[in-house]
């Protein structure tokens, strides 16, 4: 089945994408080919989905420049992580006794934000790599005020991130876009939060009627779970020097979390970053994936187009995780062992 054909069939039944039941669509086609016919729309369907929660102002960055040929590839990761959850032997969409849908929220919040640190690391000018460290990047440009500590039990450890943060920006000149996205992402709803929960009395826990939206001081753990996952998403081990930074006391890694397990997966799959000058739309409709409990068959089917360098990043994965990749050719790979990405319960 063609990827395009995927995202179809998941936006066609709104009960496996759709969070907020007050997410309003109107103005815009819940399908493929609308969605991803360009930037524009693409993004005005994530902001509407942050919207419906009253957390718009997650994309507060002054900063306009970055995200420009990212909201589609950032959509198309969403909708294929919904694809492949059982893959992983997560149901996306399952209910709690509350009604919840707990993994869907994790995987909107984490996923639909994953790449907006590329509005920092896509303006070298404003925000100079070699000048900033992680805190005065933190507070002094960005105005944050509520830093993730999450010490030991992160993803990585606080001085594991810090560590590779100044690797990038001082050997490679770049700010990582995951490590400060996630620290962005946990300020602003962290912030926002605190801000309701002030505008309510001081109660720390309450439904908001006129919404219909549930506040609790105990969401900042999931914003902390969510924001680690982008943090982690971009910490690859095939392209840094391991020994040298200490990561982990092993070549490939387990993650934590099913959440940046799945992020990692479809951030390295999803196709339309590694074509930019081709149509989106054509780049979805010509990759077939055949997604099984057992792994995942991509077959690229465009004979003019030069598939290579994709499936080389696909098979990256097995370069620091325990994905295993089989059948490699320029145009197909198999990828196996996908619950070996994350240790099952």
């Amino acid at each position: 089945m063609s990827l395009l054909e995927i995202h179809n069939n998941i936006l066609n039944t709104p009960a496996k994408w759709k969070y907020y039941s007050c997410m309003d669509l109107s103005e815009l086609d819940c399908n493929a080919h609308f969605l991803f016919d360009n930037e524009d729309n693409a993004r005005r369907f994530i902001e509407q989905y942050f919207q419906a929660g009253n957390k718009l102002s997650v994309f507060s960055s002054a900063l306009s420049l970055g995200m420009e040929n990212r909201w589609r590839h950032t959509l198309s990761v969403f909708l294929l992580g919904i694809a492949l959850s059982d893959t992983l032997g997560i149901n996306i969409a399952e209910e709690d006794e509350y009604r919840n849908k707990k993994h869907l929220y994790h995987w909107f919040l984490t996923c639909l934000y994953h790449d907006y640190g590329y509005t920092i690391e896509g303006n070298p000018g404003i925000c100079p790599p070699t000048e900033l460290s992680i805190h005065k990047l933190f507070k002094d440009r960005l105005g944050g005020k509520q830093y993730l500590r999450l010490q030991d039990n992160g993803e990585f450890s606080d001085k594991i991130r810090w560590k590779y943060y100044d690797f990038c920006r001082n050997r490679r000149g770049f700010i990582n876009h995951g490590i400060i996205g996630g620290l962005m992402l946990y300020d602003q709803l962290s912030e926002h939060l605190d801000e309701r929960i002030r505008d309510n009395g001081g109660r720390e826990d309450f439904i908001e009627h006129s919404t219909g939206l549930h506040y609790s001081i105990s969401h900042k753990k999931d914003f902390a779970l969510c924001a680690d996952a982008i943090i982690a998403h971009n910490i690859w081990f095939n392209v840094s020097p391991i020994k040298e930074l200490q990561l982990s006391g092993k070549n490939k890694h387990t993650y934590k979390t099913w959440l940046t397990a799945l992020l990692v997966l479809c951030d390295t799959i999803e196709p339309l970053k590694a074509f930019p000058c081709c149509p989106p739309i054509s780049v979805l409709e010509d990759l077939n994936i055949d997604i099984s409990v057992r792994g995942i068959i991509i077959v690229g089917e465009n004979p003019h187009r030069n598939y290579s360098g994709y499936m080389h990043k696909c098979k990256s994965l097995e370069d620091w995780t325990y994905v295993a990749s089989n059948n490699e050719t320029n145009n197909s790979i198999e990828l196996n062992n996908i619950r070996n990405l994350y240790p099952m319960i």
